[in-house]
């Protein structure tokens, strides 16, 4: 499905005195939420659809070895860091993924809760009771659950060269910026876009 990334408004007088992006900005993030979400669906599966039918996800049955792997190849799809600095970015990112991916899960069917990939960490349950309230889970699409878990490989940056860590530091800024868009410069009760609170608050599961 094709991300809503505009608001509903059109022509000049809609963007007259108004913060859209350019058009450079929204192909942009087009062609990155294109990317991003084939990608996780070529290694995850389409996990969206597969809850939606009430069928069984195989990367619940995941064991550490596996979502390693499988987190490994998502993060070399968009990223051109070499073998040992992935290796960084990936490590430390488990936690959060399943977090993300959990509380996706259990946002459409909660007793998704006990699944073998969900006892890999011992905080992970706690984890996701805490990440489901950051994130519209339940209105979700599988394009923005994708971003969001690319999203956790950028959150920090570990010990990997400046060179790498400007590079993950600008691909998360466009993995921001493609989340406001697809939904619409979602603001918090604060009053504050709710993907940098997201973001924040995710720092503590690194």
């Amino acid at each position: 499905m094709k991300p809503e990334l505009v608001h509903p408004e059109k022509g000049k007088k809609a963007r007259k005195n108004s913060n859209e992006p350019d058009q450079d900005t929204l192909r942009m993030c087009n062609q990155l939420v294109k990317s991003i979400s084939a990608a996780f669906n070529a290694v995850f599966g389409n996990v969206v659809d597969q809850i939606k039918k009430g069928d069984w996800v195989a990367l619940l049955d995941a064991d550490m070895d596996e979502i390693t792997r499988l987190a490994t190849k998502f993060v070399s799809k968009f990223t051109e860091v070499n073998a040992e600095e992935r290796e960084k970015l990936v490590a430390p990112s488990l936690r959060a993924l399943l977090a993300v991916l959990g509380a996706y899960c259990i946002s459409k069917r909660s007793e998704l809760a006990s699944a073998p990939v969900f006892k890999l960490f011992p905080t992970t349950v706690a984890d996701i009771n805490e990440v489901k309230d950051m994130l519209d889970f339940d209105n979700m699409t599988a394009d923005t659950l994708a971003i969001v878990a690319a999203m956790t490989f950028t959150i920090m940056t570990p010990n990997i060269s400046t060179e790498s860590r400007e590079a993950i530091t600008k691909l998360h800024e466009k993995f921001t910026s493609s989340y406001s868009f697809m939904n619409k410069d979602a603001l918090n009760s604060s009053g504050a876009p709710v993907i940098y609170s997201f973001t924040n608050s995710m720092r503590k599961f690194y």
